[in-house]
């Protein structure tokens, strides 16, 4: 991938910016600061990855443009297939974007809204930053960092900064675990002093075990020591007898009279070849098996009962509880309300009381009655507001009546004068016309216009009196109309003018009618949902056959205090059953190796008796002892055949002259000898078998340790399960990152060494991880060892190491992938000459597989670049 073209249209401070790229050079763009480098770099990893954040108030970028809100560019490139492509992206509300590729008929358009191109679908914006995205300050801060950081960064999680290192995690896991337990012992876990008290403890008990065993076993020996007694005794004496007679036998003979004897000692032993090499050890250790499952029968029988008890704590009632748990929980958010209903029914009750009260007098002193509500509903069956406008209209009337009659007895007066003027006026003018006087017409003319025009003002008058006598006489009318049929006391009209406090007690009691029936009606609506609250919670209590005479608030209490504890039956009884199938599956394989080692135990019983008459101890000696006779003889005539090929020959002529050699005579010496030996020492065993019975009278029995150890046990358990789960843990996580680091780190390894070998020109190009710590080694020739990645190694070999790691990590990523752009800003400044120059070579090789960007604010680092790279540089400003 290898831009093209950046057209900036609106991005930070970038307004209307084109920026052509070389898509086959390496590019420097330079610029002082504050020009935009920072901005021109997010500006491309915004095209590429999409808008972060999405939202346009929330956006750095967007707050730098004071006149408008609105993020949007083009970028073009050039995709690993050679394909032009382009992605547009804006951001005003919602993110949009158009992303083209190909040219002409055969290019493809795709809305990707913002999500990020195709060619960087292998890594997200995060990874490109940390790894793609070098700067100065990655560099500066390898001295304040350790490498373990920096190596848990970079090739444990491949820049994902963002998470804690596992190697951290997996210590803190293992340091918790052995707070438990510990495999080497150190320290003092908790398991560590459980395991030693549950160690002492069964020492006890074996111990005590062995001297019960012991003393069986004692008395046992003691039979069996005189029996051998006796045997030798009576064996010494056939020696002593035979050592007279076979002072001359050969030592073929003797040899075979040896075999013969160890034969005939040993007799068959096939039947018994699948009895182990101590048959009594294996019956001990098969009993205390078989011990221990029974135990762990009876626990398991034990766990059993208490689940089933657990079951059974479940029954109808929590079964009824559970069935109505929805309606039980509706009624704890309702039953407020229901409270709150109650109280509001109390105070509209109240409210009607006191209004009654205030109503009562005005209700006598207009209708005479006291049935309020009688009153009430015959005021609400007229027309309230009509009634109170006639009654307050008749007494406007009346007063307007009363002034313009004063006014109208006026007009009278005054009509007559101005018809006395009139005609005054006209006999004026008569004279004047019969005089021929034009003053005197002109004044008789003037004074009859204006007295008939006096006339015809004041005409109106007079007929509005006669209205308002005939207006007066309708309300009267209508309102003797309405009052009649509300049955007021007829002394509150008088002459048909109502009295002065008519109006008032009647506007009063209207608005108090319209207000009692407002409450009447609030009244039933809150009777019935207090009813019907109440019939709900009865009809509840009596499906779950509770008491339902407590208070609503109290019920509920209890109802949810009840649902709670079926809920935890049913869970406990639920995990009960599922556990008790395992159990029994448990049990059912405890019976069945109980049953095994009884069938074992029984058979090697049934052939130790078999052959030591019905006692185990002395069949087990007898077959260890047949045992050890049969592998003597078989020895035996191995010897004789090996060092008398001849000797059937040989023993035929000697017993044919019945002549003894002196091998056969020192043979039976030494036998007898062997015999003496054998009675002092079968005396002396006898002797101490006796004194140990003596001394092991006191002891304490095992059955009083057991209590002991099955409390040591479970505490064990405990302890083991929190080690092993923290463990468990740990070893999936470090599992997990060795598998992340055997699949990413060698490659990344090899990389590395290629670049550092080309950085330090050939000086160091042997960089590995120590399997065993995980840790970053450098190999060192004037050393000939290895180094830790870490001080006291120069800055100058640590900065080599990690451009050369940081860059192998681009490859590695980009690997079968689209080869993404590398961005450097300001990396090499603080390098010297020298390994500038080796840095440019590195950077000339990377550039022939990806496009690489050097940002810089230096002059002289730009000419430098030019110089030696032949780089396109792109100036901000």
């Amino acid at each position: 991938m290898r831009f093209t073209r950046a057209n900036i249209d609106s991005y930070g401070h970038f307004a209307g910016r084109s920026f052509e790229i070389d898509p086959k050079r390496i590019v420097v763009i330079h610029g002082p600061n504050e020009a935009g480098k920072t901005t021109f770099a997010s500006f491309l990893t915004t095209m590429m990855f999409g808008f972060s954040p999405g939202n346009i108030d929330q956006h750095p970028y967007a707050q730098l443009r004071s006149n408008e809100k609105r993020l949007t560019g083009t970028l073009e490139f050039v995709s690993g297939d050679r394909r032009r492509c382009a992605i547009y992206r804006e951001l005003k509300s919602t993110p949009k974007s158009r992303y083209t590729s190909g040219e002409g008929l055969f290019g493809d358009e795709e809305d990707l809204r913002n999500r990020p191109i195709p060619s960087v679908d292998h890594i997200n914006r995060r990874v490109f930053k940390s790894v793609y995205s070098l700067s100065l300050s990655d560099m500066d801060e390898i001295e304040s960092r350790t490498w373990d950081f920096i190596q848990d960064r970079l090739l444990g999680g491949l820049g994902m900064d963002y998470i804690k290192p596992a190697r951290v995690v997996i210590e803190s896991l293992e340091q918790e675990a052995k707070q438990f337990w510990r495999p080497d012992r150190r320290g003092k876990p908790v398991s560590s002093e459980i395991e030693q008290r549950l160690k002492q403890l069964r020492e006890s008990r074996r111990k005590a075990r062995e001297v019960d065993q012991r003393v069986r076993d004692l008395a046992v020996k003691i039979g069996e020591l005189e029996l051998s007694i006796d045997g030798l005794k009576k064996e010494r004496a056939e020696l002593k007898y035979r050592q007279r007679i076979i002072n001359r036998a050969r030592p073929v003979n003797t040899l075979r009279q040896r075999i013969s004897e160890l034969r005939s000692k040993a007799g068959d032993v096939s039947p018994y070849a699948e009895l182990p090499a101590d048959p009594i050890q294996e019956l001990r250790e098969l009993r205390d098996r078989k011990s221990e499952l029974q135990e762990r029968k009876l626990a398991l029988e034990s766990r059993i009962r208490e689940d089933s008890a657990t079951i059974d704590s479940y029954g109808d009632k929590q079964v009824a509880l559970r069935t109505v748990e929805d309606e039980i929980r509706s009624w704890t958010s309702r039953v407020g309300r229901h409270e709150s209903s109650v109280a509001e029914l109390d105070e509209t009750n109240a409210q009607i009381s006191e209004l009654s009260s205030r109503l009562q007098p005005v209700a006598e002193s207009l209708f005479g009655s006291t049935d309020l509500k009688e009153i009430l509903a015959q005021l609400n069956s007229v027309n309230q507001s009509a009634l109170l406008s006639d009654i307050g209209l008749i007494a406007d009337v009346e007063s307007a009546r009363t002034s313009d009659g004063e006014a109208t007895a006026r007009l009278k007066k005054g009509q007559t004068i101005a018809l006395v003027v009139a005609l005054a006026g006209l006999l004026c003018a008569v004279t004047g016309v019969v005089l021929a006087n034009a003053f005197a017409i002109g004044a008789g003319l003037t004074s009859s216009i204006l007295a008939v025009a006096f006339w015809l003002i004041v005409r109106p008058r007079s007929q509005a009196s006669g209205d308002l006598r005939v207006e007066k006489q309708d309300v009267v009318n209508r309102i003797n109309m309405q009052l009649g049929l509300l049955r007021i006391d007829s002394n509150r009209m008088r002459n048909g003018v109502p009295d002065s406090r008519l109006a008032p007690d009647m506007q009063r009691l209207c608005d108090g009618a319209n207000e009692y029936v407002r409450l009447m009606s609030r009244h039933r609506r809150l009777s019935e949902t207090v009813a019907d609250d109440r019939q709900r919670l009865r009809v509840l209590t009596e499906r779950l056959g509770t008491d339902n005479h407590a208070p609503p608030t109290v019920l509920i209490a209890r109802m949810s205090r009840d649902l709670e504890d079926a809920n935890f039956r049913y869970q406990s009884s639920e995990k009960a059953r599922h556990r008790t199938d395992s159990v029994r599956t448990d049990l059912d394989r405890t019976d069945a190796a109980i049953e095994k080692l009884d069938r074992q135990e029984s058979h090697m019983a049934r052939l130790l008796e078999q052959c030591g008459d019905g006692d185990l101890r002395v069949g087990a000696n007898s077959i260890i002892s047949k045992r050890r006779a049969q592998i003597h003889a078989d020895q035996l005539s191995e010897t004789l055949d090996k060092d008398y090929p001849d000797w059937r020959d040989l023993l035929d002529q000697e017993l044919s002259t019945r002549k003894f050699t002196e091998g056969e005579v020192v043979g039976t010496e030494l036998r007898l000898d062997e015999v003496e030996e054998q009675l002092q020492a079968v005396a002396s065993s006898l002797a101490s078998a006796r004194e140990q019975i003596r001394s092991l009278q006191d002891a304490k029995p095992a059955s009083d340790i057991e209590g002991e150890i099955e409390v040591a046990r479970k505490d064990l358990l405990s302890a083991k399960i929190e080690r092993d789960r923290r463990m468990l843990i740990a070893a999936v996580l470090r599992r997990s990152e060795q598998k992340f680091r055997d699949q990413h780190q060698p490659d990344v390894i090899k990389k590395a060494n290629e670049y550092l070998k080309i950085i330090t020109s050939g000086r160091h190009n042997k960089l590995v991880l120590d399997d065993l710590t995980g840790s970053l080694r450098l190999w060192s020739e004037d050393e000939k060892r290895y180094l830790n990645v870490d001080q006291p190694l120069s800055r100058g070999t640590l900065d080599q190491i990690y451009l050369a790691l940081r860059i192998a990590i681009v490859d590695h990523l980009d690997r079968n992938h689209e080869k993404l752009p590398v961005v450097m800003d300001e990396v090499l400044v603080n390098w010297d000459a020298g390994r500038r120059q080796r840095a440019y070579a590195i950077l000339k090789k990377l550039s022939i597989d990806r496009h690489v960007l050097m940002f810089t604010c230096h002059q002289w680092m730009v000419d430098e670049i030019t110089d030696v790279l032949d780089a396109q540089v792109i100036t901000l400003g």
